[in-house]
């Protein structure tokens, strides 16, 4: 996967605060872009060994996913990367309502107000309100993007 040198996205506020995504293509190539400081740091590969993100910088992630891969009773980032090994390592259903189990795992409750489950080889998106919890879908092969 190649990160255009020419994206930027600039923060809405300016309180200094680090911004990240974790990107996906059709093929299952993965990246996380991180904007730290006006600085744009990319993880592909064998860099990004983990596909989660939370609220801390994957740097920082990482560091204690590898210190301590048991302190799930504080950080977001180990309970989902700890979900995510047992699949790869079990091969267990992927579907989306699986996806939202993991999710439920590392919401913050109250103030978790959607979840999102991208299914990018079907084409599908699956989402939930904090407000409805049935699973809504949008299907993007039916939508005409070239009207």
């Amino acid at each position: 996967m190649i990160i255009d040198s020419k994206l930027r996205i600039f923060p809405t506020h300016k309180s200094g605060t680090a911004i990240h995504f974790l990107i996906s293509d059709s093929t299952g190539e993965s990246a996380i872009i991180e904007f730290i400081d006006g600085k744009m740091i990319s993880y592909t590969g064998s860099q990004m060994p983990v596909r989660v993100l939370a609220n801390n910088t994957y740097e920082k992630s990482m560091d204690l996913w590898e210190k301590n891969r048991d302190a799930t009773y504080y950080n977001r980032f180990i309970i989902a990367a700890r979900h995510l090994e047992k699949y790869e390592h079990q091969n267990l259903d992927t579907s989306a309502e699986n996806a939202f189990s993991i999710l439920d795992d590392v919401s913050q409750k109250r103030y978790t107000k959607w979840s999102i489950v991208y299914d990018i080889k079907n084409l599908m998106v699956s989402y939930r309100t904090g407000s409805n919890r049935g699973i809504r879908h949008v299907d993007l092969k039916r939508i005409d993007f070239f009207l």
